[in-house]
């Protein structure tokens, strides 16, 4: 046994520091407090394991058995493996150890799956907030299912089948193919009724996340390598990739080979489309999805200030007001908007491309707030906060859109210099 080291001039003695600092609420207050001081960071030698595993369950809470598995599966390279070669969720429900490089790794992905929190509570908790607005509970079902599914996409995702041992070989690629969705399948398998729910609706976000960014950054020059099929190549890279494609970084790695994309496909259209929905009792087979991870959402209740839609319609899916403009470029795409010029402006090749040149130019939310800057008189009352629905969006910028193009082609619209709404978190 290692002796604790002799008390220098310090206010506290080695059990208090070593209380203190099990007592901190994550791995960066940890970081930061045993680099202020030698003595204390070699009371954090000593005791290191102690230490961790406080400020692990501090931080985590009861989603660190999942965040644990992950960095357990990463640690000891698991990709391609079997479910039942991995430690189960359970394992880590009481102690075990933690060494620094996981604890660094655990700080790491806790910081995208904060940032992937904020993005999910502002697009499908509460859009008038860019920071997360989940309640305690729907925060740790968010937390376990997006550990959960990336623990999947490390174990079956791009990143395995690049792998020496799984695609840069010879050999049956089909065969190879077919194994590794019997694989992901049969870890899904592993999980409950519950757990599947909740890894099902991360899923779905991640791929609308996925499609949002191939469509926002459809300029960038690092985008263009990337067809808009990889959707899905980005939902299995994992939650790191997401996020960063979200943020218009995109990845530096070479994509697969093209027939790699089948597996892929294979588990987001037929897995979670069909399957699940069979092992879940066909609750995710609903038109409108029902929901695992959210008690309830704003929009659930609010309806379109225009029309006053039906209340079946999915709220954080067809309502659209100021704070959410920038993601409703996924439903009336810039490619939708060409079809709203009259037929005359529409038929001349120079005009659609100088059309589409003028909507590429400008950010999203500003080509929004300039339409309704320059909106008819029969559409006056409408107001950039209100809340509209897909219909009566698509009617106001339709209604409009001849107005604003030929204000921009004399010049007058490109001489505004309207305030733009980066509602984006930033993470």
């Amino acid at each position: 046994m290692v002796d604790s080291p002799s008390l220098p001039a310090f206010p506290l003695d080695s059990d208090l520091t070593d209380c203190l600092l099990t007592t901190l609420r994550d791995f960066e207050s940890l970081q930061a407090f045993i680099s202020s001081s030698k003595f204390i960071y070699s009371i954090f030698r000593c005791r290191q394991n102690s230490i961790l595993g406080a400020v692990a369950h501090s931080q985590f809470g009861l989603a660190l058995p999942q965040a644990m598995r992950l960095v357990k599966c990463l640690d000891r390279n698991h990709s391609s493996g079997l479910a039942h070669e991995l430690q189960c969720e359970a394992d880590f429900a009481q102690d075990f150890t933690i060494t620094p490089a996981q604890a660094r790794l655990l700080q790491n992905h806790a910081a995208i799956v904060r940032a992937l929190e904020d993005i999910y509570s502002w697009r499908e908790k509460d859009p008038r907030f860019k920071s997360s607005q989940l309640s305690a509970a729907e925060s740790l079902r968010f937390q376990k299912s997006v550990y959960r599914f990336w623990l999947l996409a490390a174990m079956y995702g791009p990143g395995a089948v690049v792998d020496e041992r799984l695609g840069d070989r010879g050999g049956n690629h089909l065969e190879l193919k077919d194994s590794i969705v019997t694989k992901q399948i049969t870890f899904l398998l592993s999980f409950g009724e519950v757990e599947l729910l909740g890894i099902d609706e991360v899923h779905g976000f991640f791929l609308d996340l996925a499609e949002w960014a191939l469509v926002k950054h459809t300029t960038s020059p690092t985008r263009a390598r990337f067809s808009d099929r990889n959707d899905i190549f980005l939902v299995w890279s994992g939650p790191a990739v997401i996020l960063d494609a979200f943020r218009g970084k995109w990845p530096s790695f070479r994509l697969v080979n093209s027939q790699w994309y089948g597996t892929w496909r294979a588990m987001t259209y037929a897995f979670f489309a069909s399957e699940i929905g069979s092992i879940t009792g066909g609750r995710v087979l609903s038109t409108i999805r029902q929901r695992f991870i959210l008690d309830d959402h704003f929009l659930e209740n609010v309806d379109c200030s225009r029309c006053e839609g039906l209340p079946s319609l999915s709220r954080a899916d067809s309502l659209w007001s100021l704070c959410n403009w920038e993601y409703m470029i996924l439903t009336i795409t810039p490619s939708r908007l060409g079809s709203f010029l009259s037929f005359e402006k529409r038929r001349p090749l120079e005009m659609l491309m100088s059309f589409t040149e003028a909507i590429e130019s400008i950010p999203y939310p500003q080509f929004i707030e300039e339409i309704f800057d320059v909106r008819s008189e029969g559409y006056k009352d409408w107001k950039k906060e209100d809340w509209l629905c897909t219909q009566c969006m698509t009617k106001m910028l339709s209604g409009n859109i001849q107005t604003w193009f030929d204000e921009r082609a004399t010049g007058a619209g490109a001489s505004r210099d309207p305030s733009v709404s980066h509602v984006v978190p930033s993470g």
